[in-house]
């Protein structure tokens, strides 16, 4: 609840009555780490990168890619291509490196997957 006050306070806003809302409040352990998790993704509001970066690493809260997304892609992606250049001047290292993880593709999984 300290951590929700201090992330409404510094948006200069007051977070008594989003914490008495029903379902906000820690009652039991089984669904905390949802809970915590999405009020960190919350908190994160206006840093993009730190919260794809949070989602990918926790899964929380459960998204789906937006209507308009590719169709090849079919889910949010995971990761960024290598930049353009690696291929070029690091041709080996690139293509050991991609084959690794199945390919150079914004659904290849990352090393913590």
């Amino acid at each position: 609840n300290e951590g929700i006050m201090s992330s409404m306070a510094w948006h200069g806003l007051d977070g008594s009555a989003y914490i008495a809302q029903d379902g906000i409040s820690l009652g039991n352990q089984s669904d905390a780490r949802t809970k915590i998790g999405t009020q960190k993704w919350i908190s994160l509001f206006g840093q993009g990168y730190e919260a794809w970066t949070e989602w990918r690493r926790t899964k929380i809260p459960a998204l789906s890619p937006v209507i308009e997304a590719d169709p090849q892609i079919g889910q949010i992606p995971s990761r960024y291509y290598y930049p353009t250049t690696e291929p070029s001047f690091n041709s080996a290292n690139y293509e050991a490196a991609s084959s690794s993880i199945g390919g150079d593709l914004l659904t290849s999984p990352l090393i913590w997957q």
